[in-house]
């Protein structure tokens, strides 16, 4: 990756000069950055899996005991296999293409643990012809294991119009 490679180059220009506090506070910021930004690849790549339907790419930025607390029964699911299964159904349920986007995303991180919590948007068309513009509320805690950002934990929610008791289907942020 680019932005690790830099790093070590800043911190070997750094480290030659002989200031170890400041060595070490670029350090802990590039780091930061890095992780940051790995972590935004995670969440766009499952996006993007979503998008294509690729239940296989998406479970690739789960951990394989993530849970996951969906919008769609059973009220929570733990592990790959549970979570494969569900992701094909509900894609199934959609015809043509899913469109997904991640909004106002927020991210928190210290060492090896991350929260983040977002907007997210799926629109298309489901199987019955209604067309879908549905915006829900994300929240997601990731850790690095083995060198790699993933998912541990998933909760979706969506706001209901208390009017009609439902999820509205064309909400917007």
């Amino acid at each position: 990756m680019a932005i690790a490679h830099e790093e070590s180059e800043t911190c070997a220009r750094i480290r030659k000069h002989g200031n170890q506090a400041i060595l070490a506070e670029c350090c802990r910021v590039l780091e930061r950055a890095t992780s940051e930004q790995c972590i935004r690849d995670v969440l766009e790549g499952q996006a993007a899996a979503i998008r294509a339907k690729d239940a296989a790419a998406v479970i690739a930025c789960n951990a394989p005991d993530m849970l996951a607390f969906d919008l769609v029964a059973p009220l929570r699911d733990s592990g790959s296999d549970a979570t494969k299964e569900r992701l094909e159904d509900w894609f199934a349920a959609w015809d043509g293409p899913i469109g997904c986007e991640i909004r106002e995303l927020d991210v928190s991180m210290a060492r090896d643990i991350a929260s983040c919590r977002f907007l997210q948007q799926f629109s298309g068309k489901n199987t019955s012809g209604a067309m879908l513009d549905l915006w829900v509320r994300v929240s997601m805690s990731l850790l690095r294991i083995d060198g790699d950002w993933l998912i541990v934990d998933e909760q979706l929610s969506d706001p209901i119009d208390p009017a009609i008791g439902q999820t509205p289907t064309h909400s917007t942020p």
